[in-house]
């Protein structure tokens, strides 16, 4: 696949909870500007059609959770916060997901990185 090539395999660091109501998020700190490269690429080629438009709105970012009570939401963000989670990963391969409008699974494809 045209998109993939040249791109190793690389570390991501994850190092602050935000917030974008009802979901509660796991921010990307380190790598975050591959991530942006790689769905720019993304974008403009093989997600062209149904891909994200400029300006990109959402920062490279894990859910970890979704709480639609809005009292909850927040004591949960707040919560989270106290604990100062930091974890580290390795991106070895990119997995690209077709949905159904439910948001099951329709399709599924992966790209193993050098």
């Amino acid at each position: 696949m045209k998109f993939i090539q040249g791109i190793k395999q690389f570390e991501i660091s994850f190092e602050e909870i935000s917030k974008s109501y009802p979901f509660i998020q796991f921010k990307v700190k380190k790598g975050k500007r591959k991530l942006l490269s790689i769905r720019k690429k993304l974008n403009s080629g093989i997600l062209k059609n149904v891909g994200e438009k400029e300006p990109l709105r959402h920062s490279p970012h894990m859910t970890i959770g979704i709480i639609e009570d809005k009292k909850e939401f927040e004591i949960a963000v707040k919560e989270l916060k106290k604990t100062d989670p930091k974890f580290k990963m390795k991106v070895d391969k990119i997995t690209l997901m077709a949905l159904n409008k439910d948001m099951t699974l329709r399709s599924k494809k992966e790209f193993r990185l050098k």
